[in-house]
């Protein structure tokens, strides 16, 4: 991902670990986007050195839209927090969903799923699992 013509887009990129995520990439060149309900916000906590997009994970027109030009995904999204809490499944399976299926539609091929919940089959919900297993086999990851 060293290459200057590549670009990352960073969702949950203003979160705890997403923040983490993108301040790594911007130290080694990266080109990095990240998409936040609050742009302005975001700016500042990032940086200018990373491009901000205004918008909402839950929302499949951005999803589209953010994906545009971007050579690899890295998915770091969490509700858990009061303000998302009552999200949890909208954001982190039906987002989570959207953007492995835009990202097959646009021939992403780079995707990393990162989630703080264990990991292990009989937790893992299914729908994620299976879409995981099968964007794999689908791609050169």
């Amino acid at each position: 991902m060293e290459n200057k013509r590549d670009q990352v887009i960073v969702y949950g990129g203003t979160g705890y670990y997403g923040r983490e995520v993108v301040r790594g990439l911007v130290n080694k060149g990266v080109s990095v986007k990240v998409l936040s309900r609050d742009s302005a916000k975001a700016q500042v906590t990032l940086g200018e050195d990373v491009e901000v997009i205004q918008g909402d994970v839950t929302d499949h027109q951005t999803i589209v839209e953010s994906l545009r030009n971007v050579t690899a995904i890295i998915i770091c999204l969490s509700a858990m927090s009061n303000k998302l809490i009552r999200k949890i499944k909208l954001i982190e399976r039906d987002a989570v969903l959207a953007i492995m299926a835009e990202a097959k539609n646009q021939n992403i091929s780079r995707l990393i799923y990162m989630s703080g919940y264990e990991m292990r089959a009989q937790l893992l919900n299914s729908q994620i699992r299976f879409q995981l297993d099968n964007f794999r086999r689908c791609t050169s990851i």
